[in-house]
C-alpha cells in the first residue's frame, strides 16, 4: 500500500489492526484504499454507485469490497476498493464510512445499490450521510431475480 501511494499520489489507504495479548505486533482486520484518478473523476460520474462483496479463493480467505460508478460513456467507473477479514457490519461500515469521507464527499443525491446484505442495509440506515437527501438505497436486481 505505501508502493500504491508513493507512486499515486493522492491515493487514500486506510488501515484497521487489531492487537492481541500475547501476540506480537497487529492482527490484520481490514484495509480501504481509493485511487486519487478515482477519486477525482467521481465528480464527473453519474451520481449511482454499485457496492458489493465477494470472496477472494484460493491462498487467502478474505472478501473483498468494491464500489462502482457509471462514467458519462456509460462505462464501468471503479471508486475504491477494500480487503477484509470477512463481511460484517463492522467492515461494511468502516467502508462506507471511507467512501463517504473519501470518494463521495459532500455530493448529495446518491443512489447506491446494493444486495440485500445485513452488514450493508444497517449501515445505510444508521451511518450519517447514507440517507436521503445524502443517499437513496435500492436494491440490485439480479440479486433479487437469483433469490426469488
Amino acid at each position: 500500500m505505501a508502493a500504491l501511494q508513493h507512486f499515486n499520489a493522492g491515493t487514500v489507504v486506510e488501515w484497521k489492526l487489531k492487537s492481541k495479548p500475547g501476540v506480537v505486533g497487529n492482527i490484520f482486520q481490514f484495509v480501504f484504499w481509493a485511487f486519487k484518478p478515482c477519486i477525482d473523476g467521481f465528480a464527473h460520474c453519474r451520481p449511482v454507485i454499485s457496492i458489493d462483496g465477494t470472496y477472494v479463493y484460493e491462498v487467502y480467505d478474505i472478501k473483498l469490497l468494491i464500489t462502482v460508478g457509471m462514467d458519462a460513456n456509460g462505462s464501468i467507473f471503479p471508486l475504491a476498493f477494500a480487503t477484509a477479514a470477512n463481511e460484517s457490519t463492522e467492515t461494511w461500515g468502516l467502508f462506507l464510512t471511507y467512501l463517504r469521507q473519501h470518494v463521495i464527499k459532500d455530493r448529495m443525491g446518491i443512489c447506491v445499490i446494493s444486495d440485500r446484505n445485513a452488514g450493508i442495509l444497517s449501515n445505510m440506515w444508521d451511518l450519517h450521510g447514507w440517507q436521503p437527501p445524502f443517499a437513496h438505497h435500492r436494491y440490485c436486481l439480479r440479486h433479487l431475480k437469483a433469490n426469488f
